[in-house]
């Protein structure tokens, strides 16, 4: 009778200790969050509906990011499509993404994407662009840094 006891009360143990460990869920990182040890890359690409050659050629786009004084943090353009590193040196605090429309001819399709330097976790932001739009500096991102962790809001 003692071993049936003992046995029981073993098996009683191991069931909570699974139902227990079922209900515990892994922790994860919310879905607009990226956390990232070196930081941030921000890509700016756009289509006209055309090749690439052709949409660099009709819209001119500049993406920067802006921190909470409205001080340019990081931007530079390639001959290609827009790019920015945002390293994880940068003071925690707000930051807006900015894009600037400097010259399109009818409208412009564009996808920013936003990727950890060394996670590569990606979140992408789509958006249309128009020709009313021209001289305009849209904000389309919010960045909030705490240490090595980024909130993307919207995304």
């Amino acid at each position: 009778m003692k071993k049936i006891v003992v046995t029981l009360s073993f098996v009683v143990v191991l069931s909570l200790m699974f139902i227990v460990g079922a209900c515990v869920e892994e922790q994860k990182e919310p879905y607009h969050s990226i956390s990232d040890a070196k930081g941030l890359r921000i890509d700016l690409e756009w289509t006209t509906g055309s090749n690439e050659a052709t949409s660099l050629k009709e819209t001119d786009l500049d993406l920067d990011v802006f921190n909470s004084d409205g001080e340019i943090l990081s931007s530079y353009n390639t001959d290609e499509f827009e790019q920015v590193d945002f390293a994880n040196d940068f003071e925690d605090g707000v930051y807006i993404v900015k894009i600037s429309v400097h010259e399109i001819s009818d409208q412009s399709d564009f996808t920013l994407k936003v990727s950890g330097a060394l996670s590569g976790r990606t979140h992408r932001k789509s958006g249309v662009l128009l020709v009313s739009q021209i001289q305009q500096t849209l904000p389309v991102l919010e960045i909030v840094k705490k240490g090595r962790n980024f909130t993307l809001l919207g995304v």
